[in-house]
């Protein structure tokens, strides 16, 4: 409106002001304004005012001349003379304090509001041009808003559980108003945070060092994290406080080999402890350290590379031997979190590049020495109750090849090719590689 306006003064001059002024008005132009020493556009020139300088009517009447009113002004800068009414318009009176305000009451704490997201409206002063806002957390004495707005209401998102106090006045170019009364309100408590879950270490872990971190999931409704760790024959210690997000990093190594730590997470409405979780340093779970020859183990085991989260390589056949080479790095991939260790194993699947990579404690064991394998009874007597024996889809050498004992059709005990097939896939040989070496009927043990 003020560039409009502007713009049809300046290019117009035929424009005639609304405004009649008085002994004493406050008057600006609206455009560079020439002063001359007489009403008359002939008249000695003086100066040029620019557009928004301001002076003072020193002059009871106008005079007329020209085709324009003139007025005599003392300007704010000192210069005295006539200048037309068409680029004149009163210096705007600062306008009046907002009425109405809500919500809030003027003693704290003030009334609990619905929600967090509280709006703030007030009614409109006449000549206001903006309205200038603050809000105040009533515990830090900061400001949470601070800011000017054109509108006669504004929406805050506020933090829950809080007091908070506010007001606002009302400005236009001549300045502001006085502020609003001060008033208080409340934000509504928030909901107790959740449980907090998905340690990292998991709970049991066993680990080859002591970790850099512990972490866990994000918290619903959490704004901030407490940890407690106990050390071996310690008490528990406070060792996070107030965290703002959810992980841990240790700044000390303990000595220690147990340790049991929990989370509590907190927010305005209080605090929530989680359950107590435990992690271990030493050895790996089955003696497994670089260097141990280990066996995929019935099913076979997933093989990744560096990055754990990553497509398997490949499946590593059961039974296949490899030599641990790295690890163990604690991780979490294909539901398994826990300690992974990198195997160069003897050979690799079929059209597989390469037969080293990342596999799961949980899917190898290590190969026995033949002092620690268990010595069975040579003869059919030994495979009596054992789960795989009796069922031709599970070992292919049964009945044609099995004892006439235990329900096959050769006479002698403990045939060797029957025999040799079942040790085999009992230690976890893959059935589908062993029956390819000897099919039914044809196979024997020295093959």
């Amino acid at each position: 409106m003020k560039l409009i306006l502007g713009m049809m003064l300046l290019w117009t001059a035929t424009v005639t002001s609304v405004f009649a002024f008085n002994y004493g008005d406050r008057v600006q132009c609206t455009a560079n304004l020439i002063v001359r020493a007489t009403a008359s556009t002939s008249g000695t020139y003086v100066t040029t005012e620019a557009a928004g300088s301001k002076g003072t009517i020193e002059s009871g009447t106008s005079q007329t001349a020209n085709g324009y009113t003139w007025w005599y002004i003392t300007w704010d800068n000192s210069y005295t003379g006539w200048s037309v009414q068409d680029y004149l318009q009163p210096v705007s009176s600062i306008p009046a304090t907002p009425t109405s305000p809500t919500p809030g009451t003027t003693s704290s704490p003030g009334p609990v509001q619905a929600s967090s997201t509280v709006t703030l409206s007030w009614g409109a002063s006449t000549g206001a041009t903006y309205y200038d806002l603050g809000v105040v957390d009533v515990a830090t004495g900061t400001f949470v808003v601070n800011t000017t707005t054109t509108s006669t209401s504004y929406t805050a998102t506020l933090t829950a559980g809080k007091t908070y106090k506010w007001n606002v006045a009302a400005g236009n170019s001549a300045g502001e108003s006085a502020f609003t009364t001060v008033l208080y309100f409340q934000t509504p408590p928030a909901s107790l945070p959740g449980t907090p879950s998905s340690p990292n270490p998991a709970d049991g872990a066993v680990l080859a060092v002591q970790p850099a971190t512990l972490d866990w999931a994000d918290t619903p409704n959490a704004n901030s994290y407490d940890v407690y760790l106990k050390a071996g024959s310690s008490s528990f210690t406070q060792v996070g406080v107030n965290l703002s997000s959810s992980q841990w990093s240790a700044n000390e190594t303990y000595d220690a080999t147990s340790f049991l730590w929990y989370v509590v997470a907190k927010n305005g409405a209080g605090s929530t402890q989680g359950p107590t979780w435990s992690y271990s340093i030493g050895s790996s779970s089955g003696g497994l350290q670089l260097g141990a020859r280990v066996m995929a183990a019935l099913g076979g085991a997933n093989v990744r590379d560096a990055q754990l989260d990553s497509t398997p390589l490949f499946l590593q056949y059961a039974g296949v031997h490899g030599t641990i080479v790295g690890g163990p790095e604690y991780g979490t991939a294909g539901g398994f979190s826990g300690n992974w260790w990198q195997i160069n194993w003897d050979s690799e699947p079929p059209n597989q590049n390469g037969a080293n990579g990342w596999s799961a404690e949980s899917v190898i064991s290590l190969v026995q020495s033949s002092a620690d394998r268990p010595q069975p009874n040579f003869g059919a007597t030994y495979f009596i109750g054992k789960s795989w024996y009796t069922a031709s889809s599970i070992n292919h050498f049964f009945p044609s090849d099995a004892p006439d004992s235990i329900g096959g059709n050769i006479g002698s005990l403990g045939n060797c090719t029957w025999y040799a097939y079942g040790r085999m896939l009992e230690l976890g040989y893959n059935s589908t590689q062993l029956a390819a070496i000897a099919p039914p009927g044809q196979g024997n043990a020295y093959q």
